[in-house]
């Protein structure tokens, strides 16, 4: 686990030109207090004069543990592409003395957002252990 305080830039690649540039759209805040992270990442922001990236959705899966899909639309060619943020995943790489967390291009889009979702919060449901009840019957008054 994580033992130190840091900060990771949230990054992804973009075609420019006719070739790949990266852009940061964000941060990974990883605290000491419980090893929590913090995501920083603008709900709009401009890459280029035509490309825009766009906070679309985020969905919390557990306390910790988040998945949030980005897309960069392109103004010129009217195209978008889609990029996700899986907090499990990115817990599962070497954080060491990385600076920066590379998103990948998410190509199934909202729909695949969707189910990925689904799938952590059934997997979640299968690992959690079941709740117990106690019940306090016949506790009587207190006579002091």
């Amino acid at each position: 686990m994580l033992s130190l305080y840091f900060i990771q830039d949230l990054v992804l690649e973009v075609e420019v030109n006719g070739k790949p540039s990266t852009f940061k759209v964000g941060t990974l805040d990883v605290t000491p207090r419980a090893e929590e992270l913090i995501y920083d990442i603008p709900k709009s922001q401009v890459l280029t004069t035509s490309k825009t990236c766009i906070l679309q959705s985020k969905q919390q899966i557990t306390e910790d543990n988040y998945l949030i899909l980005l897309e960069v639309k392109d103004e010129l060619s009217k195209t978008s592409k889609c990029y996700v943020l899986d907090t499990y995943q990115w817990r599962k790489t070497e954080l060491g003395s990385r600076k920066y967390y590379m998103l990948k291009e998410f190509k199934e889009g909202y729909v695949g957002f969707n189910k990925l979702a689904t799938q952590y919060f059934e997997k979640e449901d299968k690992e959690s252990e079941p709740t117990q009840c106690f019940g306090f019957e016949g506790m009587g008054d207190l006579h002091v």
